[in-house]
């Protein structure tokens, strides 16, 4: 069912832009206000929305993003006129049938000099398995997807079917005019991710944001681009940090170390390692080191565990 909402309120519009998108403000109205939204909701996959209203300018700012722990994506695409889009390196305008993504974890802001009329895809980010381009998209799936978000705004006759198609068609149009070289870039991120990974592990303030910051990169592109791998940069920490600690508690070596000292060696609370160990090899620190020393005082080392 399309829900509608309407509001001459500034204010207002603020908070229902925040409700139906991210965080977002309202600045920079005219005298006269108004505002209106139609939305359609697909299960967990996608939301379609038809925004409209005078002109104005749409910020979501670096606190914003901070403290909205929403993770989607929007795909928007003026349905008339123009929208002029900001972010911190970079400006660009979008007329009909031209779209640009917006990230719940990015600050920009959406100018709309003569009033908006625009289009929005809105996706979770888990469900992308790219990582999709930030400059405008535009093409014949641009098109078809501006259609049928338009048809099934209007009539809701086979929505589920179609919602399933104009999902596909946002992904395939993010797929096509991924920036060449994007698949490549993501997978040279993952790979220098775990680099970083594998030599400051120790680190207890290592974490999925410092590595980003690192790189160079935004925490979203880190973690779009592992996504893109079928991975994730948090999981992988964990792997990495759990595979030295159990080279550790069976290091001749490290024999006189209490598992507390092994953890906070790996970068990691003893409490959580502990968790976090049973949760991947089926037993707790203690158990596999006396099974590896009882291996080894008959002749046998263990077999690994996942």
């Amino acid at each position: 069912m399309v829900t509608t909402l309407h509001t001459d309120s500034a204010s207002e519009w603020a908070a229902i832009a925040s409700d139906s998108f991210i965080d977002l403000e309202v600045r920079e109205t005219g005298e006269r206000f108004d505002a209106s939204i139609r939305s359609l909701r697909f299960s967990d996959q996608l939301q379609l929305n038809h925004v409209q209203h005078t002109a104005s300018t749409i910020v979501r700012t670096e606190k914003g993003a901070a403290r909205d722990l929403r993770d989607d994506v929007l795909l928007l695409t003026p349905r008339t006129g123009q929208v002029t889009v900001r972010r911190a390196h970079s400006c660009l305008t979008l007329r009909p049938g031209q779209y640009s993504l917006h990230s719940a974890n990015e600050p920009y802001s959406l100018e709309f000099p003569s009033g908006g009329d625009v289009l929005v895809a809105q996706i979770p980010a888990p469900t992308l398995s790219v990582v999709p381009p930030r400059l405008p998209v535009s093409g014949s799936i641009g098109a078809v997807l501006r259609s049928l978000m338009l048809e099934l705004l209007d009539n809701q006759s086979d929505a589920d079917l179609l919602g399933d198609t104009a999902l596909h068609l946002a992904k395939s149009l993010l797929v096509q005019h991924a920036e060449p070289g994007a698949a490549s870039d993501a997978r040279a991120t993952v790979l220098r991710a775990m680099a970083f990974m594998r030599a400051h592990f120790a680190d207890p303030g290592l974490h999925p944001a410092a590595i980003a910051a690192n790189l160079h990169v935004s925490l979203r592109y880190l973690q779009l681009a592992f996504a893109a791998e079928g991975l994730s940069c948090a999981a992988q920490l964990t792997e990495i940090r759990l595979e030295q600690a159990r080279r550790l508690l069976g290091a001749p070596a490290a024999q006189a170390l209490n598992i507390s000292d092994i953890a906070a060696m790996c970068g990691l609370e003893a409490n959580t390692f502990i968790r976090a160990f049973r949760r991947a090899f089926d037993q707790t620190p203690g158990a596999y080191r006396a099974e590896l020393r009882a291996g080894l005082d008959n002749g046998y080392l263990p077999d690994a565990r996942r």
